[in-house]
């Protein structure tokens, strides 16, 4: 069973190592770091993944894997800081907020757009939102496209 001292340990080590270059996962974590709350639903939800292994062959995922996926899908534990919509999005990437709205429009009704857009996490009243880190992402490959 994994413990909260695992759970911080794995998520001092993420920081450290695996996402060095990306400072909005590192944000999340470090913010969690701080979270009694969050440890735990993490200590759960990586115990209850394990379970369905149980039996098996295959092992299940690796604490890491796990910490890392909820740190870069953050809604999952309930974290809606983590979330932005059209307006925050075309100002992380330097966007007018006309630009990124046509933009997913044009997707969103099945028009070819380069680069695509990320997939909203969620639509709430027909707005779309995505994680901080998938604006990363895409504000990332937009300047490796560029080059």
């Amino acid at each position: 069973m994994t413990t909260v001292q695992e759970v911080e340990l794995v998520m001092l080590f993420l920081i450290e190592e695996d996402f060095a270059d990306y400072p909005d996962l590192i944000e999340v974590a470090q913010r969690w770091l701080r979270n009694d709350e969050i440890k735990t639903k993490l200590v759960l939800a990586h115990n209850d993944s394990l379970k369905d292994f149980e039996g098996l062959e295959e092992e299940g995922p690796s604490i890491e894997e796990n910490i890392s996926y909820f740190i870069e899908h953050p809604f999952l534990l309930g974290d809606t800081i983590s979330m932005v919509g059209i307006k925050e999005f075309a100002e992380m990437i330097g966007w007018d907020k006309a630009r990124l709205s046509t933009k997913f429009s044009r997707q969103q009704s099945g028009k070819k757009v380069r680069p695509r857009l990320p997939e909203p996490v969620q639509i709430l009243a027909s707005t779309p939102l995505w994680t901080k880190a998938q604006v990363s992402n895409f504000k990332r490959r937009l300047k490796s496209e560029s080059k």
